[in-house]
């Protein structure tokens, strides 16, 4: 019960998390690199909070700088060159690769 409570709550930060920086993102630009870092750990959580993690990097890709955006590709980029043939983390990674170009 514990453990899903806690991820009941990382579900729902990343929600709020991510309407944030749809709505306000340039506002927040100073928060943006505390933002990536913690928002990349969750990218090792459970299917469910990946899903979250990579809606909310693919918002903050919408008004990150450009040294914090060459950051988080090249962190998903080495990401899926170290992983092995397939991972859970991969869709996942490769969708928000195509999410963040657009």
């Amino acid at each position: 019960v514990q453990q899903k409570e806690k991820l009941d709550v990382k579900l729902e930060a990343l929600d709020n998390l991510t309407d944030l920086l749809k709505r306000f993102g340039h506002q927040v630009e100073a928060d943006h690199a505390q933002i990536l870092h913690v928002v990349l750990a969750q990218l090792k959580e459970k299917p469910v909070a990946r899903k979250r993690a990579a809606a909310c990097l693919a918002a903050l890709a919408q008004s990150a700088s450009d040294t914090l955006l060459e950051e988080l590709f090249g962190t998903l980029l080495a990401n899926l060159e170290s992983s092995e043939s397939f991972s859970p983390n991969n869709n996942e990674e490769q969708q928000l690769l195509l999410e963040s170009s657009r």
